[in-house]
């Protein structure tokens, strides 16, 4: 909490009251989630299923699909050096769900890597002329 004008050793009523404004958000998120993957026939939380949630929110979609192409990476270069492997740790492999961006063995489970937003493009005036004369 440092930062914003705020204390090195913030108000401990500071802390909680942060505190449950996340635990309150995350459990609200990961229910609808799970909501979510009950609904598709599955009997667990999916990844896909957490980052739908979150896709209005481009600030968080954006780093949630970061924090995911990242860890794929470290994944990547660990398996390369014989190390655990950390996907299988977080639970891909008991789950049966693709990695972000691979597609499933079974198509009946197959769904599309999710992707970053594209960028909204800017409206702009349908006769450049008239928007010439406006000015």
């Amino acid at each position: 909490m440092y930062g914003f004008g705020d204390e090195r050793e913030p108000d401990e009523t500071s802390l909680s009251l942060l505190e449950s404004y996340v635990e309150e958000f995350m459990a609200n998120l990961v229910s609808r989630a799970y909501n979510r993957s009950l609904k598709g026939g599955y009997s667990k939380l999916r990844i896909s299923d957490i980052m739908h949630e979150v896709k209005n929110d481009e600030k968080m979609f954006m780093r949630a699909y970061k924090l995911l192409t990242t860890l794929d990476s470290v994944e990547k270069a660990r398996r390369r050096q014989g190390g655990d492997n950390i996907m299988d740790l977080a639970g891909y492999a008991e789950h049966g769900e693709p990695r972000p961006g691979e597609v499933a063995a079974d198509p009946a489970k197959s769904e599309k890597p999710i992707a970053p937003p594209k960028p909204k493009k800017k409206k702009t005036a349908s006769n450049p002329s008239k928007a010439q004369n406006a000015l």
